[in-house]
């Protein structure tokens, strides 16, 4: 029984020696992270974010949030929207709120359905194009609410333009008649500005 004690203090002590050395690590890469973002440019920036995804977790959950956008943000601006995509999805998870979030998100998937929209031109038989619509119209269902967010937090003419380019395109499945109702109910909560601080 004597060394079960041991042996479990031992064990105790080693695990809280192994959280301190993660979350002392996790903090370093946070630093040098934001060093980067402030000084740096977005290959920087990436670099340091890939050294603290694996502990990620151990920072508080608003600096989580504010990590994963600004590493977003650099991977998109790099041409990497397949890699920014689930981080702003972890943002708007954790702040529904936060417009610009819902902005780049809306977009990422506008570039996507331009793309299955050069698919959908390119297809010469009749099954596999219908298919291929079908999935375009996806894409842009996806993108809508994101841009009435936006729209609704930061009514900029460019965006309410797109945002009509995709109601025309879907139809009655994007509820038009909804809209004025729908930008007025999403404009009661903007966030405009994301933090680290706690």
């Amino acid at each position: 029984m004597k060394h079960f004690k041991t042996l479990f203090l031992i064990l105790v002590s080693v695990q809280m020696t192994a959280h301190a050395q993660t979350l002392e690590e996790a903090e370093k890469h946070y630093y040098d992270f934001s060093n980067n973002r402030l000084y740096g440019d977005n290959q920087s920036v990436i670099q340091a974010g890939e050294k603290l995804l694996p502990v990620l977790d151990k920072l508080h959950p608003q600096r989580q949030i504010f990590f994963s956008f600004y590493l977003g943000n650099a991977y998109e601006q790099e041409g990497q929207a397949e890699k920014a995509l689930p981080l702003y999805l972890k943002v708007i998870e954790a702040q529904p709120d936060y417009h610009v979030v819902h902005r780049a998100v809306g977009y990422i998937y506008l570039m996507e359905s331009n793309e299955m929209a050069v698919k959908v031109n390119a297809s010469e038989d009749p099954a596999e194009r219908k298919k291929l619509i079908e999935a375009y119209q996806d894409i842009l269902a996806k993108a809508l609410p994101h841009l009435e967010k936006d729209y609704a937090c930061d009514p900029y003419e460019g965006t309410l333009e797109s945002i009509n380019r995709i109601m025309a395109s879907l139809g009655e499945r994007a509820k038009p008649g909804e809209f004025k109702q729908r930008i007025e109910k999403l404009a009661e909560n903007c966030v405009t500005i994301l933090e680290d601080k706690f």
